[in-house]
């Protein structure tokens, strides 16, 4: 895949991701302007998500390491540290890169923030998630074991979709297959555009919340704060 060309917006939620990073986590994003536009997008979300997390939850950002034995554990990135994200779908288990990953306790209740990790769904298929909370024990166990988190240990999940011009309704059916394949999980579509032209109504929308999912239109750097407080609400009942 040819990567797009940076723009002055791409810019600035690297920026939001650098600021929201360091204030919540004293870490910064091992991402630059040299990443695909959409991979940045789906981090400014990730941690637009985390900026929400924080006004309940006590934050660490963690690495996932090689233990010397080829086996993958989590290790706290230290203050001024960088925080490393998966750029490709992979496995929480993977060590290539040390990919990380935000640590979330909620009133002694953890939680693991991670991107693009596959995990499976109620037919035993596997699907790549762009954002995903899995609880911390079943996180750690499916490390050990070298497994995929089951859809009952995946409380949320985010279906990021970043476009040049319009979202297709073909992504209200990619979303609509998350829906069915983890029932139990919170499930959202969160894009910079909408479907629909001028004057014509957003399909997508009706079709994702008839399903009972949840979506965030046309979210940028400049309103970056409306899905903060979405998030803080949801994530508040949820966790």
């Amino acid at each position: 895949m040819a990567k797009s060309k940076i723009t002055p917006e791409d810019i600035a939620r690297l920026n939001d991701i650098i600021n929201v990073l360091n204030g919540i986590a004293h870490v910064s994003p091992g991402l630059s302007t040299a990443n695909q536009a959409s991979k940045i997008y789906e981090i400014f979300i990730l941690a637009n998500i985390a900026d929400a997390a924080s006004q309940f939850a006590i934050l660490t950002a963690f690495s996932t390491v090689d233990n010397g034995h080829g086996q993958a554990v989590p290790v706290a990135v230290p203050p001024n540290g960088t925080l490393n994200f998966r750029l490709s779908p992979g496995d929480i288990f993977d060590i290539n890169g040390a990919p990380g990953f935000i640590f979330m306790n909620v009133n002694g209740v953890k939680y693991e923030l991670q991107n693009g990790i596959s995990c499976c769904g109620i037919s035993s298929e596997y699907h790549e998630l762009d954002i995903s909370i899995v609880d911390e024990p079943h996180a750690s166990l499916a490390r050990f074991h070298k497994q995929r988190p089951l859809e009952p240990w995946v409380s949320f999940l985010v279906e990021c979709k970043m476009r040049g011009k319009k979202l297709e309704f073909g992504v209200g059916r990619e979303v609509v297959g998350l829906i069915a394949e983890f029932p139990s999980t919170a499930v959202w579509l969160v894009s910079n555009k909408q479907h629909g032209a001028a004057g014509n109504p957003n399909r997508v929308g009706p079709l994702v919340h008839h399903y009972k999912g949840n979506t965030a239109f046309n979210i940028n750097h400049a309103n970056r704060t409306q899905l903060v407080m979405a998030m803080q609400l949801e994530l508040s009942g949820l966790l």
